[in-house]
């Protein structure tokens, strides 16, 4: 029971934290770590792009690109410049 207990937690935890995210009003969600299946599902039902993995040159050069800024809290979307392109397509390379 404690274990269900704390996965609930977890879980909402997790919830917060996303919603907060989409407080952004954005389209693509891109993570340096990986995003649990719960969160990522979260994402796809808002209609939101996520994409986990991205190593941190990549990230840095996507922020400049678009025009973005790099985030690591997500408590006041007002303060954020997010960025922003025309198309994103994925590309297997190999």
């Amino acid at each position: 029971a404690k274990v269900a207990e704390l996965e609930l937690a977890e879980k909402q935890k997790m919830k917060e934290k996303v919603e907060m995210i989409l407080k952004h009003d954005i389209t693509c969600f891109i993570n340096r770590q990986l995003i649990y299946n719960y969160p990522e599902q979260l994402f796809a039902d808002a209609g939101v792009m996520a994409i986990e993995h991205a190593d941190f040159e990549g990230v840095e050069r996507l922020a400049l690109v678009l025009g973005g800024e790099i985030v690591s809290t997500f408590g006041h979307p007002e303060l954020v410049k997010l960025g922003e392109c025309k198309v994103i397509e994925e590309v297997m390379i190999g």
